[in-house]
């Protein structure tokens, strides 16, 4: 049977998620890979909470909930930043100026 403290906890996971998700439907915006890592990170997170909170409730308000779902955030960052971060504008070992930036920025535009 499905409660409604169980429905509204799932609801404020899965409405968290999609207001993370949906910047990602804009062009514009999921070309930069900074953003898609942290868009996508806060919306995988919410996601996972949300189940937990759903289904697994008395292990998710219990003590050892707080650094175990806190160390697989981290750890679901440290993956997309891992998966989206390996570009070639990234990975450059020099500073860019000024004017290289904005160069960049307008290529990328």
């Amino acid at each position: 049977m499905i409660s409604d403290s169980l429905v509204f906890a799932f609801a404020g996971g899965l409405l968290a998620f999609l207001v993370a998700i949906l910047p990602l439907t804009i062009k514009r915006v999921a070309k930069y890979p900074s953003i898609r890592i942290v868009l996508l990170s806060f919306a995988i997170g919410h996601m996972m909470t949300a189940l937990l909170e759903t289904f697994a409730r008395e292990f998710y308000m219990s003590d050892i909930a707080n650094p175990i779902v806190s160390f697989a955030t981290f750890s679901i960052y440290i993956g997309v930043l891992a998966f989206f971060g390996r570009t070639e504008k990234l990975r450059k070992d020099k500073w860019l100026t000024s004017k290289e930036a904005g160069e960049l920025f307008k290529k990328n535009a």
